[in-house]
């Protein structure tokens, strides 16, 4: 008896270890099987998510304005993705997502889409048009967008049964070719028991540094320029990791009637651990008022994905004034300045026309081959931007006269804005083919020797014409 009392502590022991042993064991599948979707996952162009993290459940309201929480969806796998109707990388996907919709949702499998549209935006029209059938909530507040990191869209989120983020997509895909992913990862999953994990904190929910997509933010350099005053418009690109993660685009910024674009330039720079790319947008006020810029479009290209994605940025607004009147005494001095701008404009030009200074077109056309020249020699030194800049400067004083011209001007200025905003790095045959194109049109312009010796003799009977008055 005593030998059997003194055994039941061993006993008890075997069981606290047996016990162990199956927790191990259970978490040892439950890591087995997330690294396996992880491995799906990656394999097919998805970002994992590793170690998955907890959705947070939100609760926005759907089309007919009853409110949904995502929670409400637990117990399926779900695809969250959040889009918009001005989005064209969205809307493109659409079609895949319905048909992704229709074939797995009877096998545990949901698409739930949120909609980032301002208020008013025919959201509904949409997806009758469209004949969407999977539910789409609205989320006109950013609400969700915020706790999501859906500054760019679209963005897919790829949820497990218990509320927990696997795997993230960034950018429009064909949803129907991943089919039988899903399938796999939803029978990789099959055998895990686990508690929900939906957050109700109301918190960004954690992703890697590398999953978190760019932000933006738009400022005004000058608040209340006066008509045809030039003034800038910032908008400052940041994103966590490195410069080459994303392939920017040139943003577009929506002006109302009344203020016009003049011109668009790039500049990188860096803080710890974030990359940050600044355009300024230098805009003019062609009427007195008070206007709204924007929204900015942004679009860029996720370096390991195929398609681009968009983010929209509203922008601030900007008081336009009237220019001051001449009678003023600012206006006085003003117009006294701008009348003897113009006695010496005529000074000059009565001079020129007397012999002293002419530029006939023959000198016009070797100062553009000396443009061209610098094109040449930028290409050699390895500097694309500048070549490009240089074959755009010449086709814009050239003028576009035909088809042909334009178009050449049309690739010249995307070529420009793909290596001075995206880092693109054109072929050589592609500068030589359009280098090539602006010399002929150059050497087609230069005038025959016979049209030298009659331009002279133009100006000798215009000065002949003067000197007769």
């Amino acid at each position: 008896m005593a030998c059997y009392e003194r055994a039941m502590p061993n006993w008890r022991t075997w069981g606290v270890v047996s016990v162990a042993c199956m927790a191990v064991l259970v978490c040892s599948s439950l890591h087995a099987s997330d690294a396996e979707i992880a491995r799906l996952l990656q394999e097919a162009g998805l970002r994992p998510v590793e170690p998955p993290s907890a959705a947070e459940d939100v609760a926005l309201p759907d089309l007919s304005g009853a409110v949904v929480s995502l929670s409400e969806f637990s117990g399926s796998w779900l695809l969250l993705t959040f889009w918009a109707t001005w989005c064209g990388p969205c809307v493109h996907e659409m079609p895949s997502l319905e048909a992704l919709h229709r074939e797995l949702s009877g096998e545990g499998f949901l698409v739930v889409g949120v909609s980032v549209d301002s208020p008013g935006a025919p959201v509904g029209e949409f997806a009758e048009r469209h004949q969407l059938s999977f539910p789409l909530l609205l989320d006109q507040g950013k609400t969700a967008a915020q706790l999501y990191h859906a500054s760019s869209i679209p963005l897919s989120y790829l949820i497990d049964p218990a509320g927990r983020i696997v795997g993230v997509s960034l950018g429009a895909r064909d949803w129907r070719r991943d089919q039988g992913l899903l399938e796999a990862v939803m029978e990789a999953g099959a055998s895990r028991s686990v508690e929900l994990a939906w957050s109700r904190r109301a918190v960004p929910v954690a992703l890697p540094v590398s999953l978190v997509p760019p932000t933006a933010e738009v400022a005004l350099g000058k608040a209340s320029p006066q008509v045809g005053e030039t003034f800038p418009l910032d908008i400052r690109v940041r994103w966590d990791g490195d410069l080459e993660d994303y392939i920017l685009k040139p943003p577009k910024v929506l002006l109302p009637d009344g203020v016009e674009q003049v011109s668009l330039s790039g500049s990188s720079s860096s803080e710890t651990g974030a990359q940050i790319v600044t355009y300024r947008a230098v805009l003019r006020g062609l009427e007195a008022g008070d206007y709204a810029l924007g929204p900015v479009e942004l679009r860029y290209t996720p370096r390991f994905e195929q398609s681009p994605v968009s983010a929209r940025v509203e922008g601030p607004r900007v008081q336009v004034l009237a220019p001051a009147s001449p009678f003023s005494g600012v206006g006085l001095v003003m117009t006294g300045a701008l009348g003897a701008v113009v006695l010496v404009a005529l000074v000059l030009i009565r001079r020129r026309r007397r012999g002293g200074d002419n530029e006939s077109p023959v000198d016009e056309l070797t100062q553009l081959q000396g443009v061209l020249d610098g094109a040449k020699r930028s290409r050699m030194d390895g500097d694309a931007a500048s070549c490009v800049e240089s074959l755009l400067e010449v086709c814009s004083t050239l003028g576009e006269e035909d088809e042909t011209s334009e178009a050449l001007s049309a690739q010249l200025r995307e070529l420009l804005e793909r290596v001075r905003f995206g880092g693109a790095r054109p072929a050589v045959s592609e500068l030589d083919r359009l280098e090539r194109q602006v010399e002929l049109r150059v050497r087609s312009l230069s005038p025959h020797p016979e049209d030298k010796r009659l331009e002279r003799v133009r100006y000798v009977a215009d000065e002949a014409e003067l000197s007769g008055r």
